[in-house]
């Protein structure tokens, strides 16, 4: 935009285009062009200012975003993607007895304070469910949807999630099904607002489902979310329940047809650099399962800037092209 707008003024800074004196039929005279030259400079210089003011609130925004908490602590923190094949899995025991000595062997390692498995991470999304509370009439529809994380060891120690009220999952929790779901703030907020959420109950799918009932035990801070679940929530506060990872349904890992269940991350909250420990957590997997195909091993800071990456580029770009076109405008009051 910068350009089309400056080159005329350049153009004709020399004494007219090429040939326009020789056209007598067609003769601006010097009025005339100066008048379009200034239109045509004012025009540009108009435009390249409102680029750089997009930018700026951009910028901004930027900026909001990366100093806004993100509820979860990413600094120290190592993720792992793992996934258990029916070959060597093919019962919910074997997942879930791999689940336990993944954790125990690593939290034991050198330089690791904890280490958890889950179905996902904060920033991530494995699925949302349809819900009903307790409050609902019998017979009715669902109350709404919400992310489901399912968990296994230490989750929320070692990723900083802050507890506001109740209690976390015992250690028992994790070995015996006892029906029982913790819930983010939000979630809590929008159900029970006048009331305490601890205690309450909810299950999966409308009031008639046969799923059990979910007695809530805790309640979480709440932690940003991806942009796919941001995508369909129905306002900007975020919603949340975890349960341990026993209660997962053993249909699904047994059968395994789409992985689902079997796709975990293995977070490791260490005390110095995580990178540093890459090596050491890849060794003791290998001794538990030298077949197992480690996907992915990334820390949590680098999982936050690739989540805020278009937000970078957007930025970047727009700034980019603002900058570009005041600098051909500036062009184009030169050669005025």
């Amino acid at each position: 935009t910068g350009f089309i707008f400056a080159a005329p003024p350049l153009l004709t800074a020399g004494g007219g285009v090429p040939g326009a004196a020789h056209d007598g039929g067609s003769r601006t005279t010097p009025r005339k062009r100066h008048r379009l030259q200034h239109g045509l400079v004012v025009s540009t210089v108009a435009l390249a200012f409102i680029l750089l003011v997009g930018a700026g609130l951009f910028v901004r925004s930027f900026s909001a975003l990366m100093a806004t908490d993100p509820g979860f602590r990413s600094t120290g923190v190592l993720s792992v993607s793992l996934a258990l094949p029916l070959d060597g899995y093919p019962t919910a025991q074997d997942v879930r007895t791999f689940h336990e000595s993944a954790i125990e062997r690593v939290a034991r390692l050198p330089g690791v304070r904890s280490a958890t498995v889950a179905t996902d991470l904060p920033l991530e999304a494995y699925e949302m469910r349809m819900f009903t509370s307790d409050s609902a009439e019998p017979g009715g529809r669902a109350t709404g949807s919400t992310q489901l994380s399912w968990v296994h060891g230490p989750y929320f120690e070692t990723l900083g999630l802050q507890l506001e009220t109740g209690r976390l999952f015992l250690p028992e929790e994790h070995s015996v099904q006892r029906d029982v779901v913790i819930i983010n703030k939000g979630l809590a907020d929008r159900l029970w607002p006048d009331q305490g959420a601890v205690g309450q109950r909810l299950k999966w799918g409308p009031p008639d489902s046969p799923t059990p009932w979910l007695t809530v035990v805790g309640v979480v801070s709440d932690v940003a979310t991806g942009p796919e679940i941001s995508a369909v929530m129905r306002d900007d506060r975020p919603v949340h329940a975890y349960e341990p990872f026993r209660q997962f349904p053993d249909f699904f890992l047994d059968n395994a047809v789409s992985g689902f269940g079997r796709d975990v991350r293995l977070a490791v909250h260490t005390e110095g650099d995580p990178i540093a420990l890459i090596g050491s957590v890849r060794s003791e997997l290998a001794s538990l399962d030298p077949q197992l195909a480690i996907a992915r091993v990334v820390t949590m800071e680098e999982l936050k800037a690739e989540r805020v990456a278009p937000q970078r580029f957007a930025t970047a770009l727009l700034t980019t092209f603002g900058g570009g076109a005041l600098f051909l405008a500036a062009i184009g009051l030169y050669g005025i």
